[in-house]
C-alpha cells in the first residue's frame, strides 16, 4: 500500500501544476516542453527512473520471500456486522470520506455541465463526442495491448522456473512508477534514434515515428499501465496452485499449451479486470498525450487540463464527469468481486 501511494505520487502532474508547486515530474515537462533543453530533461528524467527503481526495489524487499497461494474457492471477503455505536461511527467515518472525496465535487461538475455551452439547441457539440471517440480508442488499444502482454509475462514467471525471468519482469514493471513527462521523454528519445536509424537504411520516415503518428502514445502508454494489468494478473494465476501447472507438464504438454489450456481459462476474471483497470488509467492520463500527441489530437483530459488552466470550469465541467463516471466502473467491479452479501454462503 506505501509503495503503490508513493508510485502515484512520484508520477502526479497535472494537480501539482495546476496549483503551482514545482516538482520533478512538472520539472522535466517545462524544461522539455517549455524551453526546448534535451539533455536537461534527460538530466532530470534519470533521477526519477532513480527514485521510482528504489520504491519497486523497496518494496519488494519488504515482501522478501513471501508467496501467497489460495486453495480451493475463495469466497471473497466475509462482511461483519456493525451495530450500535460501532455501527454509527463506521458509517460516519465512511459518510465524511465519501463526502468531501467524492459526493461534494461531484456535485460541482454536475453543476458546471448543467452550464456548459456544449449543449445546444443540436445537441451535444460535436468536439465533446470526437474527443470521447479519441480517449476511448486510446484506452481500448493501450488495454488489450497490457492485457496481452502481462498474459505473457505472468505466464513466464510460473513457466520458467528460473530466477533470471521474474526479475526482468520486474524491470517491465517499472512504468507504473515513472512520471508520464519522463516516459514520453524516453519514447521520444527511443523513436527518433528508429527514426534515423531506418532513414540511414533508405527508409523514408521524415520523423513520423516519433511525432504525427499515435505509434509513440500507444506505445508510452503500454509501458505505463503495464504494471496493472500484469499485477492484477500475477493476483489471479496465484489462485491457480502450482501442482495444476506441473500436472500439465507430467501430462508431456509443453509450456505454451500449458498456459492456454490451463493458465489462460482461469484467469478470464483477471483479464476483464485488468481491461477495465488500464482502459479508465488510460483514459485519465495526460501528461505522455500532452507531449507525443500528434497535431491536432485531442483527448478529454486534454480538454479538462486546458480549461481548468484557463478557468472555464463549465466548459471542464462534462469531460470531468465523463472520466469520473468512468472512473467508478473498476471500483463497483471490484467491490462485488471481492465482498459477499451478508447471508450470502456460497
Amino acid at each position: 500500500g506505501a509503495a503503490l501511494v508513493a508510485m502515484e505520487t512520484l508520477t502526479d502532474f497535472a494537480t501539482v501544476q495546476y496549483f503551482n508547486v514545482t516538482t520533478i515530474s512538472v520539472g522535466v515537462e517545462q524544461v522539455w516542453h517549455g524551453m526546448f533543453e534535451r539533455a536537461a530533461a534527460a538530466e532530470l528524467a534519470s533521477i526519477v527512473l532513480v527514485m521510482a527503481a528504489v520504491v519497486i526495489v523497496g518494496e519488494r524487499r519488504l515482501r522478501g520471500r513471501a508467496r501467497y497461494e489460495q486453495r480451493g474457492r475463495g469466497g471473497g471477503i466475509e462482511p461483519i456486522s456493525l451495530t450500535g455505536a460501532r455501527g454509527w461511527a463506521a458509517t460516519a467515518a465512511c459518510g465524511i470520506v465519501l463526502m468531501l472525496a467524492f459526493a461534494i465535487p461531484g456535485l460541482q461538475l454536475v453543476a458546471w455541465s448543467s452550464q456548459s455551452s456544449l449543449f445546444g439547441p443540436g445537441g451535444i457539440d460535436g468536439r465533446y463526442l470526437s474527443y470521447l471517440g479519441n480517449s476511448a480508442m486510446l484506452a481500448v488499444l493501450t488495454a488489450v495491448a497490457c492485457a496481452i502482454v502481462g498474459l505473457v509475462l505472468v505466464n513466464a514467471v510460473r513457466l520458467s522456473g528460473d530466477r533470471t525471468t521474474p526479475r526482468l519482469v520486474g524491470v517491465a514493471n517499472i512504468g507504473y512508477a515513472v512520471p508520464g513527462p519522463v516516459l514520453a521523454i524516453g519514447t521520444l528519445l527511443l523513436l527518433a534514434g528508429l527514426d534515423a536509424t531506418l532513414q540511414s537504411l533508405g527508409v523514408p520516415t521524415s520523423g513520423r515515428l516519433a511525432t504525427g503518428s499515435l505509434l509513440a502514445v500507444a506505445y508510452a502508454y503500454t509501458v505505463r499501465f503495464l504494471p496493472l494489468a500484469s499485477n492484477t494478473l500475477d493476483a489471479g494465476l496465484q489462485r491457480v496452485p502450482r501442482t495444476t501447472t506441473m500436472s500439465g507438464f507430467t501430462l508431456g504438454a509443453a509450456p505454451r499449451r500449458v498456459a492456454a489450456r490451463i493458465h489462460v481459462p482461469q484467469l478470464r476474471t483477471g483479464v476483464g479486470i485488468a481491461l477495465v483497470l488500464v482502459a479508465v488509467d488510460a483514459l485519465k492520463e495526460l501528461p505522455i498525450v500532452l507531449l507525443l500527441r500528434p497535431f491536432g489530437f485531442e483527448t478529454l483530459s486534454l480538454w479538462v487540463y486546458r480549461s481548468a488552466a484557463e478557468a472555464r470550469w463549465e466548459l471542464a465541467g462534462l469531460p470531468a464527469l465523463t472520466i469520473v463516471a468512468l472512473a467508478c466502473i473498476p471500483v463497483v467491479t471490484l467491490f462485488r468481486l471481492q465482498i459477499r452479501p451478508p447471508g450470502d454462503r456460497r
